[in-house]
């Protein structure tokens, strides 16, 4: 990821020396990236915690033995098999259908929600004197560092924050009510047969 947006490209860190005003400032969008990012983290989290009980749920029916092997441990691994839930053919297709335009939306976050969790902020300053989060993140590649950035500004944070979080609170209920499902109808025990009640017959 880099900064390639031309408004947002020319920036520069916010004043060696700001006055006393501006380091109000400085310190309230740096509380914001802040907010912004453990937002997005937990937006995650919520999606992991609802993900675990369908996962084990599905991983006790045969229709799913193949698809749903061992636990998975990284939120994307669980996602993907999801994802196989949804294109599989058992119990939970149906239910699962209306869910996979969320997860396809979700994946739109999850490259920017791995950069978040082990990038720097700081708050720099546009041309224009907004201030503006800026989160860096240095990996080891080959043998060399390689540098990348992402830089927002505070209404483009909010724009996204919202997103997500529209995404992740229909993803998350969709969840819990297959999940419900699901596990009412493993704990319903099977419907006895009902036999004819034999007649007596008069001698």
């Amino acid at each position: 990821m880099s900064t390639t947006n031309p408004k947002k490209a020319a920036v520069q860190p916010a004043v060696h020396q700001p006055t006393q005003s501006l380091q109000v400032l400085i310190n309230a969008a740096r509380k914001e990236g802040h907010a912004f990012r453990g937002a997005l983290m937990d937006h995650f989290a919520r999606v992991e915690r609802g993900l675990g009980p369908l996962l084990v749920q599905a991983s006790t029916l045969p229709a799913y033995a193949t698809v749903v092997k061992k636990p998975a441990h990284l939120l994307g691994q669980k996602l993907e098999q999801l994802r196989k839930l949804a294109d599989a053919e058992g119990p939970l297709k149906n239910a699962l259908t209306t869910a996979v335009a969320n997860i396809e939306a979700l994946r739109l976050y999850e490259e920017m929600r791995h950069f978040m969790a082990h990038a720097t902020l700081e708050v720099v300053q546009a041309e224009d004197g907004e201030l503006l989060y800026l989160f860096r993140l240095a990996r080891l590649n080959k043998g060399s560092m390689e540098y990348s950035s992402i830089v927002l500004g505070k209404a483009e944070a909010k724009v996204i924050g919202t997103e997500l979080g529209v995404v992740v609170h229909a993803l998350t209920q969709q969840l819990d009510t297959t999940c419900k499902g699901l596990r009412a109808g493993i704990s319903r025990p099977p419907k006895a047969t009902a036999l004819p009640l034999e007649r007596s017959v008069q001698g």
